[in-house]
Parts: C-alpha cells; structure tokens; sequence
C-alpha cells in the first residue's frame, strides 16, 4: 500500500524478493542431498559386494560418471518442476504447493528414508548373522510411521487451507 517512489518500501520489497529468490533453494537442499544418496546406492555395480566399495567416489570413473549424471538429471528436473508448478499457481496457490511439497518430502527425508535404510541394514546385518538391536528396530518402525502420518497431516493442512482461501 506503499507508493513506488517510497525509499524504504521499496528497499523491504527488495528485501523481501531477495529473501524468497534465496530462500527457494534452500527448502530442497534435503530433497537433493537424499536423492544423490539414492543414485549413488543405485548406481552402485550390482555384481560386486558392498563391502568391496567404500563409495562411488572411489569406484572407477565410469560409474562415477553415471552417478554424477543421474544426480545432475535429477536435480534439473527437480528444479524444473518445482519452478514450472509455481509459475502456473498464483500466490495462494503457491504456498499451497509449497506447503504440500514440504510435507510429503520432508517427512520423507527427515523421518521416513533414514529408518527405512536403516530398517534394511538391520536386515542385512540379521541375515549375515550379526547382532541387530530389536528396540532399535522397533522405533525405526514406529518413526517411519510417524512421518507418514506427520506427511499426511501436513498434507491434508494444507489441502484445507487452500480450500478456505477459495
């Protein structure tokens, strides 16, 4: 409700605009540093055992040449996306997307991905015959399972949110 000529109006909205031009990326950092560890698990040779790779970095350069570039098509069409679904919502949509987007991947990779990999290295290690901890089990189980529910609640806040703006 300021004029355009105002001086500090102007340097708010200029601040503002800046803050959310760089605050963006900063939400998906998570989304990115999970999917790369996804694409290097997956491109990880299938006919070598895992304890002869200590990471895809140290794996020969044909495989680190595949990761780099499933990372690098990953993250662009992440990005892609994310920029062409808030191009074609208004601002009410925007925080809508936003407000789901968060949910799902952040219960995703805060509660559900870390106990499910670890859920499976349990596993793994119950198979080799190795000692797995059965409360530690339990709760990975039991957080699993509360980040889904958190993802659905987020997700169903938001939904009703945006109903009520409309």
């Amino acid at each position: 409700n300021f004029p355009d000529k105002d001086r500090l109006a102007n340097m708010a909205r200029l601040c503002v605009g800046a803050a959310m031009a760089f605050a963006f990326p900063v939400m998906f950092i998570a989304l990115k540093s999970a999917m790369s560890a996804l694409i290097d698990t997956a491109t990880v040779p299938r006919n070598r055992l895992s304890g002869d790779i200590k990471s895809v970095s140290r794996a020969d350069d044909g495989d680190s040449s595949q990761a780099n570039k499933w990372k690098t098509i990953a993250t662009v069409v992440t990005l892609v996306s994310i920029t062409k679904i808030a191009e074609q919502c208004n601002r009410n949509e925007v925080s809508s997307v936003l407000g789901i987007i968060v949910s799902v991947f952040g219960c995703l990779v805060a509660y559900i991905l870390p106990n499910y990999l670890n859920i499976l290295h349990n596993h793994q290690r119950h198979k080799a015959g190795l000692t797995t901890n059965r409360r530690e089990v339990a709760m990975n189980y039991f957080m699993a399972i509360l980040g889904a529910l958190f993802g659905g609640l987020g997700v169903w806040m938001a939904v009703t949110n945006t109903a009520a703006h409309h």
